[in-house]
């Protein structure tokens, strides 16, 4: 099977991914001078570990 995986640039700090023809934008914190668009990626990352079993 072949997964196709492109990230953009969008904003300051902040991309907008397209796996599979599925949209994922991350983003930093305001604080960390993002725009808090979407979640970290290191948050991302973490919350699909689970996922990554099946």
């Amino acid at each position: 099977m072949k997964h196709v995986v492109d990230m953009a640039w969008t904003d300051k700090v902040a991309f907008e991914g397209d796996m599979d023809g599925h949209k994922v934008i991350v983003d930093a914190t305001e604080e960390s001078g993002g725009s808090n668009l979407g979640p970290r990626p290191k948050n991302l990352c973490l919350q699909h570990l689970p996922a990554a079993r099946v």
